[in-house]
Order: structure tokens, then C-alpha cells, then sequence
């Protein structure tokens, strides 16, 4: 994710241009207070609407040599009020300004087909909106800086949709994760993975609640077949670990894993096939 970068601070300088220091050339002579005037400005720029003790005041439109535009309120020299930046980059700006900086509701289109929607703050996106990319992907929730951060709903397109926390533009703290497959995490998440405390679902059934590291079953858990039989130990990058306690037909024993392989169970230490899963890959990243 990336903090929109301040658009108009750039540009701020020529709206204090007074009309004095462009007098010479006026198009029509202004009179004193609220006049309508065309102005040229000395770096070619020209400027309609109208003045105020010189200064860009009221209605007026701003065009820029290097082809940015801005039509809209001003006061006192500045953006103020509802108005439409278009930059010369292609993004686009409309709604509130206060001081020539974006504040309040309004909707930034960007040069690549990103859209969003909502409340901004000292030029960046700040409060609650609607981020949509043009791939398709979406944002809801909370902003701050420029940045997703705090509670919010994700939809990545042909991949899944997450609720939860927000860090940076990152999956970080609680949420769940849902993927087109069918699987659920529920959790908690760091740098965009499953880290912590979690437990998934599969989509076949099968069931794992306990530690995860870097989006991989680590740790201690209990992973519980849809059969009801289950295992709880050790896990490691995936796979179980270790000795542990199983459940097999009913059956519930000490027993050994190495390398997501049945060593021994029970007495007997017979290796069980049918719960030999080491092909399985209970892995799934959601790294933004």
C-alpha cells in the first residue's frame, strides 16, 4: 500500500500571487473588491474569476502552463471550498479543500484507474472510505496517513476476502481470511500472514487450532481430522513434530511424528497409513 502523496502544495505558491504583481496583465481592469477578471500570470499561467483586495477569491478556474487544472472555491489566494484538481500526472481530485490542501469528503481518481472515496485529512486519505484498484481488488474501513490502518474489509480479486485489522496497508492483529476455496482462517495475522494464535478450516473439513509462524502451521496445536480423529503436539513449518497425543478409530494414545509421518502410536508403535498425510500442504499465504 502507499500514502497518496500531497498534490497541491506544489502549486500553493501561485495562489498567493497577489493581483498586484500581475496587474500589467489583466485582460479587464477589476475594480476593488470581488471583481471577475482574467489574469496571466508571469509563468504564463492564467487564472478566471473572481478577486478579492487582489488575491483569488470566490468563484475561479486556474490553469496551470504544465496543463493542471483546478476549478473551484478559493479564499484569500487558496483552495477553499468545494472544488476539481486535475494534475498534470492524469489523477484527478473533487470535493472539499481548506487552505489548498484536501480535507474532508472527497474522491481521488488516480491516473491508473484507482478510485477512492472518503474522508482525507492534510492532503492524504484519513478517516473512514472506499479504496477500489483498478485490478479489481477493494478496501473499506478505516484510514490514516495515506494508509489502511485500523478495522477493515478486503476483497482481493480470485483470491479471497479479509476482516480484520489493519497496520500500514497489512493484514496485522486480529481477523479472518476466507479463500475462494473454501478454506477460513480466523486469527491473528502479522505482515500480512498467519502468525499467532489461529485456527483454520479446510475446505475438505479437517480442522487445525494452535501456533502459527510466517503463515505455517508452528508450534503447538491440535489438528483434528473431519473423522474425529485427531492430533495434538508439535508442529513444524506444516508438518506435525514430535510426540504427541492421537486419536486413531477411536482410539486415543501417545504417538510419534517426524516429518508429517506416523512413527508409532501407542504399545504397539504401529505406523498407520491412513492418516499418513505427508503429500498435504496446509499452507496458504495471504502477503499482501
Amino acid at each position: 500500500m502507499f500514502n497518496v502523496f500531497s498534490l497541491t502544495r506544489n502549486f500553493i505558491f501561485i495562489l498567493a500571487i497577489s493581483y498586484l504583481s500581475a496587474c500589467a496583465q489583466l485582460s479587464s481592469k477589476p475594480s476593488a473588491n470581488h471583481s471577475t477578471s482574467k489574469i496571466i500570470l508571469p509563468d504564463s499561467s492564467v487564472y478566471e474569476g473572481e478577486l478579492n483586495n487582489g488575491l483569488f477569491h470566490g468563484e475561479g478556474h486556474l490553469v496551470w502552463r504544465n496543463g493542471t487544472k483546478y476549478s473551484g472555491k478559493f479564499k484569500d489566494g487558496l483552495f477553499n471550498g468545494i472544488g476539481k484538481l486535475e494534475t498534470k500526472t492524469g489523477n484527478v481530485y473533487e470535493g472539499n479543500f481548506v487552505n489548498g490542501l484536501y480535507e474532508g469528503m472527497g474522491i481521488m481518481t488516480f491516473s491508473n484507474g484507482d478510485q477512492y472515496h472518503g474522508l482525507f485529512k492534510n492532503d492524504l486519505m484519513h478517516g473512514v472510505g472506499t479504496f477500489i484498484f483498478s485490478n479489481g481488488d477493494s478496501y473499506k474501513g478505516e484510514l490514516r496517513d495515506g494508509m489502511f490502518e485500523g478495522q477493515g474489509k478486503m476483497f482481493i480479486k480470485n483470491q479471497g476476502q479479509y476482516q480484520g485489522e489493519f497496520h500500514l496497508g497489512r493484514f496485522e492483529g486480529k481477523g479472518k481470511y476466507a479463500n475462494l476455496n473454501g478454506e477460513q482462517y480466523t486469527g491473528q495475522f502479522h505482515d500480512g500472514r498467519y502468525h499467532g494464535e489461529g485456527m483454520m478450516i479446510y475446505s475438505n473439513g479437517n480442522q487445525y487450532i494452535g501456533e502459527f509462524e510466517n503463515g505455517a502451521l508452528h508450534g503447538k496445536g491440535k489438528f483434528t481430522w473431519v473423522s474425529g480423529d485427531f492430533y495434538i503436539g508439535y508442529f513444524k513449518f506444516d508438518h506435525k513434530e514430535g510426540k504427541g497425543l492421537c486419536q486413531i478409530r477411536g482410539l486415543t494414545a501417545e504417538c510419534l511424528y517426524r516429518k508429517n509421518r506416523l512413527v508409532s502410536f501407542g504399545k504397539n508403535k504401529k505406523k498407520d497409513k491412513k492418516i499418513d498425510d505427508t503429500n498435504k500442504n496446509f499452507r496458504y499465504r495471504t502477503s499482501l
